[in-house]
């Protein structure tokens, strides 16, 4: 018996399942996934009720199960091709080991040429409550530190001890000893620190931070040109007159002790939670500063001891110090996007007089640092959209920061990436 050669079923009309209607509004690479889907689906079944129509009854039976068979592996093929279709690229970027030894200046000032900082202050008080042993008079005058500007010319200006700084409200403190602030330089005012005491115990005198003028200069071209500001680490504060409970120096000194352990922990809490996206806060990059505020009675045997602790931080931008110590640390380096892998971890020493609210700091930074160059990530996964396996080696050269690329399209037999960036899932190698 001769075998017949198996051909499409074509019922009336020339309907085969070869030329089951699809929808052709748009292509299948730009159509969202599950809308792909639901139209096979949905071509598919119509197909099969109508050959059911056609040869139900009609000696066509075995026809219909065959087609059946043939029509739900054109099904899955076309689902797995479309519905699965996906990619990963694991891309190993360029990468280079160095180890860092460095004194750095950075300045506050983004427009500041090298290295630049922001700082960030932050305040908390805490209080303990203690036995008190009896009652005596105080009278203390408020004390702080201030930064005294010379914006007036490039020359030094001495001032004596007792100069006078006023506040806006009129309130005088005066300068423990002479200073001597050092002349601008170009546009940069120069600067010196300073201790002030207030004039008059009480109080009043406990502003925290403040502006300030030299009354003495009244008159004269340098009064606009002297000012001063407040330190944050150090505030106006202390100032008392009046009777408090007095408590065992024992326990002044470890409750003070205690309040500061427990600010420090909350205050460095505090200072991550508000590091800026992109920026690195290095464990030491911070100064915290404690002063006594006054008393409150509890009860006649009983008195709270407050202390006000203000945090002073420099935080860093991750691209810009990676950059900064690259193009003096890294071979071939050349201004690329690059940052620090774990750049935390590399240890910051501040150095003498380091305040991150003052104009400019100094620190040592050292460690192991494994430097990586960074790539256009978004860029990358455009290129890719829609384009050919064998075209990811000339696409890569258009990103020569990356090292190597591996690729896997899902399902295998594809040859061509996604039409759907979504579907496009990059990695990095480790």
């Amino acid at each position: 018996m001769t075998r017949k050669p198996i051909r499409d079923i074509v019922p009336n009309g020339g309907r085969s399942i070869r030329n089951i209607p699809l929808s052709s509004k748009r292509a299948y690479a730009d159509e969202p996934q599950e809308e792909i889907r639901k139209e096979v689906l949905k071509s598919v079944r119509e197909e099969f009720e109508y050959v059911a129509e056609e040869r139900a009854g009609s000696g066509g039976k075995k026809y219909f199960i065959f087609g059946g068979a043939v029509a739900a592996a054109v099904l899955a093929i076309l689902v797995i091709s479309s519905v699965f279709h996906g990619a990963t690229v694991t891309v190993t970027p360029r990468v280079s080991a160095v180890s860092i030894k460095d004194d750095v200046t950075a300045g506050k000032s983004s427009a500041a040429a090298g290295l630049s900082f922001q700082s960030k202050v932050i305040k908390q008080t805490g209080s303990v409550q203690l036995k008190a042993l009896g009652e005596k008079q105080v009278n203390t005058q408020a004390s702080g530190t201030i930064v005294i500007y010379n914006n007036y010319s490039a020359a030094a200006q001495r001032l004596v001890k007792n100069t006078r700084f006023e506040t806006p409200e009129g309130l005088i403190y005066r300068i423990s000893d002479s200073v001597t602030v050092p002349g601008k330089k170009g546009t940069t005012p120069g600067s010196i620190e300073a201790v002030v005491l207030a004039d008059e115990a009480g109080d009043k005198y406990n502003v925290g931070l403040k502006d300030f003028t030299v009354p003495g200069f009244k008159g004269d071209p340098r009064y606009a040109a002297f000012t001063a500001k407040s330190k944050p680490s150090a505030p106006l504060q202390g100032g008392f007159s009046g009777t408090v409970k007095t408590v065992a120096d024992a326990d002044m000194v470890k409750a003070q002790s205690d309040i500061k352990t427990k600010a420090t922990v909350e205050l460095l809490k505090q200072a991550q939670a508000q590091v800026p996206e992109g920026s690195v806060f290095f464990a030491g990059a911070n100064t915290i500063a404690c002063a006594p505020l006054p008393q409150e009675s509890v009860s006649s045997g009983e008195v709270l001891i407050k202390m006000e602790c203000v945090l002073s931080a420099a935080f860093f931008d991750k691209q810009a110090i990676s950059s900064y110590l690259a193009k003096t640390k890294v071979s071939g380096y050349k201004n690329e996007p690059i940052v620090i892998r774990s750049i935390e971890n590399l240890s910051f020493v501040p150095k003498e007089g380091f305040d991150p609210t003052a104009e400019s700091i100094s620190f040592a930074l050292s460690g192991d640092a494994i430097f990586e160059w960074l790539y256009d990530e978004a860029g990358f996964k455009q290129k890719l959209t829609g384009a050919k396996s064998s075209d990811v080696p000339s696409i890569t050269q258009g990103f020569p920061t990356i090292e190597k690329v591996e690729v896997s399209i899902r399902p295998f037999w594809r040859k061509t990436f996604p039409g759907d960036v979504k579907s496009i899932t990059v990695k990095k190698a480790l």
